[in-house]
């Protein structure tokens, strides 16, 4: 089995299949946006970033719909 970099589960109620799957290239990422009912229009609440670095490293990276940054976390591949 190939291990990918990250990879994405959701369960979402009133579904019946999971949502799931990664990136295919050794370097590949992903980008996951929140969005919240905010008085009857849409509105992102958050964003998430999976990153690749050149140096080997994977960071997660979680900002606010307003694109502050909450959290960051990095490991080795």
């Amino acid at each position: 089995m190939a291990v990918r970099n990250f990879w994405l589960q959701t369960d979402i109620d009133g579904r019946v299949t999971q949502l799931h799957g990664g990136p295919q290239a050794k370097d590949g990422g992903f980008t996951q946006n929140i969005y919240v009912r905010d008085e009857g229009a849409s509105k992102k609440a958050y964003s998430v970033h999976g990153i690749a670095t050149e140096d080997g490293r994977l960071r997660i990276v979680i900002f606010d719909g307003k694109e502050t940054l909450l959290h960051t976390s990095t490991t080795k591949r």
